[in-house]
């Protein structure tokens, strides 16, 4: 089987894109002949065994210019369809040629996200970007929810992100002693939910005063972002306990991981959180609330607590934590037990590629 993986990537790690869109390609070439198609001109070396058409040797996507299998390929997925227009380009290429392709948003067809700017985003989706859309083979969600609560009703996929899971579960004692609550991801004030969660923590002020317990927020600025919350921690009163950094990666994302309590995500939207699957990974309980996409399996899974997008809920989880510590243990060993069974890369792989060979053969009926 061979599939050609068409995305708009940069080397900003902080944006999840650019994360998991390499590893999808990365695992499924164990299963299939994997090319890959990168609109921005970035050398990016991904895997041994994933063929690059590097933008400098192929400047203009021309599938007859390509070399075998991708001259012809079974299936092109394409990724994060809103970063660039050159996506609705190709997809009339591709029907011009009846080469089946999939959809892949990332969260960008929930009603939720269409709400930032949703007069333009809803005439583009019934205009320039229809013949990309509502022509493709199906479209690739990354959760059930992320389906159900997406403004596109067209043919659906479910193919998850996956996670790195350590051989072994680390578990740092002191977790439940001095909490600390963290962030990590980008610092989209709306889209994360931040300012809810620092409302809630305004709420809770005394009560994570006298307990010691911390939330610290990483991640890199966006469009002043990192200002605004500066500007919200210190009206909210609340810098003595809240605290906002850069970004991490790497080891030090590592290290932060195991030695932190609590991850908190308090999304308005998501396709599905990578930066929380990590937490997962590493033992850690997530508080989160439905606009993660996640919640039911958090409740299913008993790795975590789940509020609604409301200063007062997620004000009262956090003091169920501080109340409750001793649920910090259990739920740190169904969070990896979690991420273990349903997101490690192989598996998702695997399914993923049986998905392909589903809509390529239902396309041949």
């Amino acid at each position: 089987m061979n599939i050609l993986y068409v995305a708009n990537l940069g080397a900003n790690k902080a944006n999840g894109v650019n994360v998991v869109v390499p590893q999808h390609m990365k695992y499924q070439a164990k299963h299939a002949n994997i090319g890959f198609y990168n609109l921005q001109d970035i050398s990016m070396l991904i895997d041994s065994n994933v063929h690059i058409l590097d933008k400098s040797k192929y400047p203009e996507f021309d599938l007859a210019k390509f070399p075998e299998p991708f001259n012809r390929p079974d299936l092109v997925a394409f990724h994060d369809i809103f970063s660039s227009l050159t996506f609705c380009k190709i997809a009339k290429m591709l029907k011009k040629g009846n080469i089946p392709y999939v959809v892949v948003p990332h969260g960008c067809f929930t009603h939720n996200a269409i709400k930032r700017g949703k007069i333009k985003k809803i005439t583009a989706l019934h205009t320039i970007y229809k013949t990309l859309v509502y022509k493709s083979d199906a479209i690739q969600y990354l959760t059930e929810d992320e389906m159900k609560n997406s403004y596109v009703k067209h043919n659906s996929i479910i193919v998850p992100n996956g996670t790195s899971i350590p051989e072994v579960l680390e578990l740092n004692q002191d977790k439940a002693k001095n909490i600390s609550f963290i962030y990590i991801g980008r610092k989209d004030i709306y889209h994360k939910g931040i300012d809810i969660l620092l409302e809630a923590c305004s709420l809770v002020a005394d009560i994570m005063r006298k307990s010691g317990a911390t939330l610290t927020l990483y991640g890199p600025d966006r469009k002043g972002s990192f200002a605004e919350i500066d500007k919200m921690i210190s009206e909210y009163k609340i810098n003595d306990f809240v605290f906002n950094k850069d970004g991490i990666f790497d080891q030090e994302k590592e290290d932060v991981l195991i030695n932190s309590s609590v991850f908190v995500l308090t999304s308005r939207l998501e396709g599905q959180p990578i930066a929380l699957l990590e937490a997962c990974a590493y033992g850690l309980p997530v508080l989160v609330t439905p606009g993660t996409n996640v919640s039911d399996e958090v409740e299913s899974f008993n790795c975590g607590w789940v509020a609604n997008l409301s200063g007062e809920s997620i004000a009262e989880r956090i003091t169920h934590i501080i109340n409750h510590r001793d649920e910090i243990e259990v739920c740190s060993k169904n969070a990896y037990e979690y991420v273990a069974e349903m997101y490690g890369w192989e598996k998702i792989a695997s399914g993923a590629i049986e998905k392909y060979k589903e809509v390529i053969n239902n396309r041949i009926r």
